[in-house]
């Protein structure tokens, strides 16, 4: 609220026998001849947030459809962008849109963020054609899968990239020109731990990382996509020098197998009870082998 601003304009406009501000919003009839946002439809924080990235980001195709890929679906659509999500899976696919295509993300201190994706789909095609980025919220070994079946969709100069792991550079896909019209990344990490709530629906953040380090090649493009990245997910993104240093020195290479092995090596092959929680419990014979 800026009333005293509001006030000068009112005065303003009166002198000029105009009108931009009408029942305290910028809706006069003379608003087209400005360039406030207004003009443009854009009305909300989240949709100016979101217009703000000008060309670089309106369409986002994010692939997956587990914790992560639901995060970044609801509070990306929450910024008013056209969302799109593929998964090859058609159960998946069919328990999305029976969902409704509306997401929610629910955090800790009460805030939802919520949007209305356009289309969920197991075509990559109708996914991702004419996307400016691209996610993949998958494990590594489909990364490749997920490149070539989107890759050739994207918008010249979109951006495509991962949560941890990924590649140095270029993806080294032979015979796939379409690679040269765009830029790859990689993000260190989730930018939150999530769980689903309820699928297709609703999405719990359990908590948000302070900020998440990335990098992109060409190197040139790092700082655009963590300006977006940053804008999208209300994360702070830092670009790092390159991808080799981000993805090759990941501290989680040496935690993960380290756990891993300190839980299950005197495992006798039976079912568990229940699911072992995975950082719970670290002890010390896993701390020293890390």
């Amino acid at each position: 609220s800026t009333p005293e601003l509001d006030k000068a304009i009112v005065w303003g406009q009166t002198q000029l026998g105009l009108e931009w501000i009408k029942d305290g919003k910028l809706q006069g009839k003379d608003i087209q001849a400005t360039r406030c946002p207004q003009k443009f439809g854009i009305t909300t924080l989240d949709t100016f947030i979101a217009s703000a990235l000008g060309h670089t980001v309106k369409t986002v195709c994010i692939c997956g459809g587990g914790n992560g890929a639901h995060a970044f679906a609801a509070i990306i659509a929450s910024c008013g962008l056209d969302v799109r999500i593929f998964t090859p899976l058609q159960d998946e696919v069919d328990k999305w849109n029976a969902a409704g295509l509306q997401v929610a993300a629910h955090y800790p201190d009460g805030t939802v963020l919520s949007g209305k994706l356009t289309r969920v789909t197991a075509d990559p095609e109708q996914a991702a054609k004419g996307a400016d980025l691209a996610i993949i919220v998958l494990p590594t070994f489909v990364h490749e899968k997920m490149i070539t079946s989107v890759g050739p969709h994207l918008a010249p100069g979109a951006a495509i990239g991962t949560i941890e792991g990924g590649w140095w550079g270029k993806p080294p896909i032979p015979d796939a020109a379409y690679l040269e019209n765009l830029t790859f990344f990689a993000m260190r990490t989730l930018p939150w731990a999530c769980r689903i709530m309820d699928y297709g629906k609703s999405v719990q953040i359990i908590g948000s990382k302070v900020s998440v380090s990335m990098a992109a090649s060409p190197i040139r493009n790092a700082d655009m996509v963590a300006d977006a990245l940053t804008q999208l997910t209300r994360i702070n993104f830092k670009a790092e020098a390159n991808l080799l240093s981000l993805l090759a020195l990941d501290a989680s290479q040496i935690v993960h197998p380290s756990i891993m092995y300190g839980k299950l090596k005197d495992w006798d092959g039976k079912p568990f009870k229940e699911a072992p929680l995975f950082y719970q419990g670290v002890d010390e014979e896993i701390a020293r082998v890390m």
